[in-house]
Order: C-alpha cells, then structure tokens, then sequence
C-alpha cells in the first residue's frame, strides 16, 4: 500500500512540475569558416506555448555571430494545431531598435533568462546588454487569458523607437 500511494505521489508531483513555466539549455559546437563556435538553444515553456532563443557565439570576446541563417534565432510557438506553423514566427518574431537604426536585440546575447510562475501570471524575462544600458524584456501569459500574450519591453540608457512583431501572414 505505501509503495502505491509513493507511486501515486510521484506521478502528482511530475504533473505539477510539469505545469510550472521550465527552462531547457542545450549547448553545442559548430564550425563556421574553420573557427570553433559554440551555439546554445534556450526553450522556455510558458503557458500554452513555448519560446525558442537560440545564439551563436565565437571568439575570445563570445561575440555573437548571425552569419548563416540559423546562427540566431527568437522563435515563438503558441497556438498551433498539427502540421501549422501557427500564428507566429518560429525563428525571428521580434525587432528592437533605437532612433540610429541598432538592432538592441541582436548586438549581444542575453546574459540573463528566466521564468517565473506567480498567482495565475507565468513570465519569461530577458536581460540582454546593450551599448551603455540594458534591454529588459517580460513576456507573460495569464492562465484566464490563454490566448493573449503581454509583452514589455524597456532599455535602461535610451528610448526605444521601434519594436516589430512579426506573425506569419497566412496561417493554413
């Protein structure tokens, strides 16, 4: 009887876990013009989707390389019936950019990823440096809004003067 109630107990507890927004980190090393690069995915699981940052890095300062398509990309995935892509784009949704034209999210890789469940509210959150400051970006879903996601996005040395969302365009 203990050893069924033990199992019972570890399968509530692994259904729990996996209702809770989770980080996966998978690391590798790629080859780009004879030069060893090491490129890391980032998938956040947040609310009814999920959240793909993958980056590649390289040299003695790890400065981030976009030189083949696939050395970055900010992909989202919600909504999605079988075989669709869904609503958005799986490689490259977002765009940040200051009044002369510098893409904030793509001058260096992120040096700080989380998530965070609180009271119905799960929230991914990005810290990536950036010129003199730091972009701050919160994404977040709410359990009693599944369809709806909320973003907030802030630079602490500059406005931010453009900011895109690219869904894809026709969705089958």
């Amino acid at each position: 009887m203990k050893k069924i109630i033990l199992i019972l107990g570890i399968g509530i507890l692994g259904m729990t876990l996996c209702a809770v927004p989770s980080i996966k980190r998978k690391d590798g090393t790629i080859q780009r013009n004879g030069i060893s690069c090491r490129q890391t995915t980032y998938t956040l699981h947040l609310g009814n989707g999920k959240i793909n940052y993958k980056i590649t890095t390289g040299g003695m300062d790890d400065t981030l390389i976009q030189s083949q398509w696939g050395d970055f990309m900010f992909g989202i995935e919600y909504w999605r019936r079988p075989n669709n892509p869904g609503s958005w784009s799986t490689s490259n949704f977002l765009s940040v950019k200051t009044k002369d034209g510098r893409s904030l999210f793509r001058e260096r890789a992120a040096d700080g990823i989380s998530v965070l469940e609180h009271d119905g509210m799960e929230m991914a959150l990005f810290s990536i440096p950036s010129g003199n400051g730091c972009l701050t970006m919160k994404i977040a879903q709410f359990k009693n809004q599944p369809e709806w996601l909320f973003f907030h996005l802030s630079h602490s040395s500059c406005d931010l003067f453009e900011i895109g969302l690219f869904p894809i365009s026709k969705v089958a």
